[in-house]
């Protein structure tokens, strides 16, 4: 989930998470990230991996792809908003 640290996209992963699923976080900032993995983890215990990368960026494509290697994503949602 893409865009995952406040707002609809915290939303978003929490009812992702409620269903059970396992998350991998990417925003900006790790430590709101960190924040709402901790959370979900222990309401739901599932598994979450937090991904600190500035979707803005014009490399951001790339480091996401080198961060998630061989893993398989069934859902992607790209919620992330550029703030002025």
């Amino acid at each position: 989930m893409a865009g995952a640290s406040e707002g609809i996209g915290a939303a978003y992963a929490r009812h992702l998470a409620a269903e059970g699923l396992d998350l991998i976080l990417v925003a900006r900032r790790m430590e709101p990230l960190q924040e709402l993995a901790t959370e979900l983890i222990a309401k739901y215990g599932i598994n979450i991996e937090c991904l600190p990368i500035d979707l803005s960026q014009a490399d951001a494509a790339a480091k996401l792809s080198a961060s998630l290697g061989n893993k398989e994503i069934g859902l992607f949602i790209y919620n992330a908003a550029n703030h002025i």
